[in-house]
């Protein structure tokens, strides 16, 4: 039965294009106190803050283009703190 449940995980992760030994990207975000958008983010050595008058949208896909072009890819595990 257990062989069978990691194998039913393995395939899933397969087709989510997960690896089981792939490290985990650990993204983080910085908010701010008045209302808990983010203002700066920091992935891997690589930060970001965001300019003024900068919609939140515009700030994220900023970033993903960034990552992108660097070849990293998701998942990413996203934490938010206050600055």
């Amino acid at each position: 039965m257990r062989r069978n449940i990691s194998r039913r995980i393995e395939r899933l992760e397969q087709r989510a294009g997960l690896l089981a030994n792939e490290p985990l990207k650990f993204f983080v975000f910085f908010v701010s106190e008045r209302d808990s958008s983010p203002v700066r983010a920091e992935f891997d050595g690589l930060a970001w803050k965001r300019a003024a008058g900068e919609e939140e949208e515009a700030f994220e896909a900023r970033i993903l283009a960034d990552l992108d072009a660097g070849g990293y890819r998701p998942p990413f595990l996203i934490k938010m703190f206050d600055r």
